[in-house]
């Protein structure tokens, strides 16, 4: 038995299944998979959140209608997720150094909005353990309105 669609796109996003989600978001017959589980999050957050840079523009690049911007029912999105996630065990701390800034840089890219705060009152930056994560995650003044602008 096939897993669901929906699932299948999920389990990708959490592995960092680029090619397999590439193949599940760009077939028409999946346009209806719902995109958001019981917590708010979409696979965009555990791709985000699992540093897999490659599973993050596959699914910006999706014509499923993915928001950069989404916020889960704690208000975090996919850009809060990534400081959160990369630092809970030394192998994802290991993988940070490895590509967490060009997660960040990719959903920057794409239009994140750096200055959204979740429930708690923190933007991502304020989650950030990594200097290089927050000096990325603090927009520069010529930026600020650029990223004001993208709500």
């Amino acid at each position: 038995m096939a897993e669901p669609v929906d699932k299948a796109i999920f389990s990708a996003s959490k592995t960092g299944r680029a090619d397999d989600l590439h193949n599940l978001t760009h077939n028409p017959h999946n346009a209806n998979a719902i995109l958001e589980d019981h917590l708010g999050n979409t696979p965009l957050h555990y791709a985000a959140g699992g540093n897999h840079p490659s599973a993050v523009q596959v699914l910006l690049k999706a014509p499923l209608g993915v928001k950069v911007n989404h916020k889960n029912h704690m208000g975090d999105t996919p850009l809060h997720k990534v400081p959160v996630l990369l630092f809970i065990t030394a192998q994802q701390f290991q993988a940070a150094a490895r590509g967490g800034p060009e997660v960040v840089k990719i959903l920057l890219a794409a239009g994140a909005d750096p200055l959204i705060k979740n429930q708690d009152g923190k933007r991502a930056v304020d989650l950030a353990k990594d200097d290089e994560l927050g000096e990325l995650l603090t927009p520069q003044d010529g930026e600020r309105k650029r990223a004001v602008s993208f709500h």
